[in-house]
């Protein structure tokens, strides 16, 4: 869907114009039209409520304008269902109605672009679509590259575990390298189990082999940025089986990985001065006879024993020997983001990713950044006296809390104590699949929160 902008400069025809308008805005506009439009509005029931549409029809019986509800106020989030509203063609949008910022004019595109997207690698759909005409004072190169990254990590997440297995997301990985001019490097096999032993021991028991996929990119003089994503890229719960219903979309249970990649590929696109590594811990956690168990003692790269709970608790694992050789670099900022606990969803629904720090001032700034962006983050408290919950007592701790409480909390302080408390580190937990739609995705994948943390990288960094 690399054609879902044109530059205005480029149109093949005439470009049917959308007015978007909010209910409070609807009735001092309806005056300014015709009797005969009055009427025809008035019959087709359109009140600006969102995602409304009318078509009004210009004197020659064609179509001259469309009108799009937006609801109380100016919603993104309904702009992003007006793409798949639409016939097949080209629209431009006529904002002179509002008052907009020029960040907030980008984001009208950007959300169109968003709402643009659709998985139909499994369908026999058609190739024509909505194509928005973009205006010369719009960032035509930044909305082709936000919206194309998205869509590459939301296709990953969407992408079933039987083409999209470890190995299948060390191929797409190599292939943004390859796309970007950067350096991979991947660890696996005997080099992985000695290594990152407690990542091995969640993976081992799938037939494809875990792995450690490490691409790095930039000046290595320049300012640091590593970012982690969780890929696991089905998640059976291992021994402690999930449901049917639990198990049913966790071919998601990579979306962290999706996020992370969609991130790097943007900075690697735009040309960030910076040095990039992005790390993602690739695994299936199934089940076969070597699989791990309750009640195992795995080390860690860290050196610290874990007592395994349960092996539904397997994000954790796979991070945390990452996230300690991700320290031994001092990077400026350490982000991860791993669809690492249930318990998000039941603190914050379905639209909200949890984010922690262990410097939580960097949490409140990466929110109000998504409010900036309209990408929903929440901070939530990295509370070290909730690490009790995490006690063995035969090991240096155990891999979750079996109290049933602060579930997202506890799984953040697991992951903290393989944190250098000097590295300025961010963890995103994040939904990664949506039952009901949302940023234009229907049902299915999403990447959430990296917009947001692009945001505040780019301030941090003075870009």
């Amino acid at each position: 869907m690399s054609d879902i902008f044109i530059p205005a400069s480029e149109p093949s025809n005439h470009a049917i114009r959308i007015l978007p308008l909010t209910s409070d805005q609807w009735g001092h506009f309806s005056e300014s039209l015709s009797a005969s439009v009055q009427q025809w509005v008035k019959q087709s029931g359109f009140s600006a409520k969102a995602k409304q549409l009318c078509f009004v029809p210009a004197e020659d019986g064609g179509l001259d304008y469309i009108l799009f509800g937006l609801g109380l106020s100016f919603d993104w989030m309904a702009v992003t269902a007006l793409p798949h509203q639409l016939q097949p063609g080209e629209y431009q949008f006529d904002l002179s109605s509002h008052d907009l910022s020029s960040h907030e004019e980008y984001l009208t595109y950007l959300f169109w672009g968003l709402g643009s997207y659709s998985f139909d690698q499994y369908q026999d759909a058609p190739s024509e679509h909505a194509v928005m005409v973009v205006p010369g004072h719009i960032d035509y190169d930044g909305l082709s590259t936000w919206t194309s990254s998205i869509f590459l990590g939301r296709d990953l997440v969407n992408t079933p575990c039987a083409d999209l297995g470890p190995a299948d997301l060390e191929q797409a990985i190599r292939h943004v390298a390859e796309e970007c001019d950067a350096t991979l490097h991947i660890t696996s096999g005997d080099v992985l189990a000695q290594e990152y032993p407690a990542l091995y021991a969640v993976g081992k028991g799938a037939q494809q082999g875990p792995r450690l996929i490490d691409l790095t990119w930039g000046d290595e003089d320049a300012p640091k940025i590593t970012l982690v994503g969780k890929g696991v890229c089905f998640d059976t719960g291992g021994l402690n089986l999930k449901p049917p219903r639990g198990m049913r979309q966790m071919k998601k249970d990579m979306g962290g990985s999706a996020a992370a990649i969609a991130l790097a590929r943007v900075i690697m696109q735009q040309q960030w001065p910076v040095r990039l590594r992005l790390m993602i811990p690739a695994v299936e956690n199934a089940i076969d006879n070597t699989s791990y168990r309750p009640g195992d003692i795995l080390q860690t790269r860290a050196g610290i024993s874990v007592e395994v709970d349960n092996t539904d608790a397997e994000g954790r694992l796979i991070l945390c020997d990452v996230l300690f050789e991700a320290c031994t670099e001092s990077p400026d900022y350490l982000i991860d983001f791993a669809t690492l606990t249930g318990a998000r969803g039941v603190a914050l629904g379905p639209d909200y990713a949890a984010i922690f720090s262990n410097q939580s001032p960097l949490a409140v700034e990466v929110q109000q950044h998504s409010i900036q962006q309209h990408d929903l983050v929440w901070p939530l408290p990295l509370h070290r006296p909730y690490n009790s919950m995490l006690t063995s007592t035969i090991a240096d701790c155990q891999n979750c809390s079996t109290t049933g409480q602060a579930g997202t909390i506890t799984a953040a302080l697991f992951l903290d104590k393989f944190v250098a408390q000097e590295t300025s580190w961010m963890h995103l937990d994040i939904p990664g699949e949506h039952e009901q739609a949302l940023q234009g995705s229907k049902t299915g994948g999403n990447i959430e929160g990296v917009r947001a943390v692009a945001s505040f990288l780019k301030e941090k960094l003075a870009l």
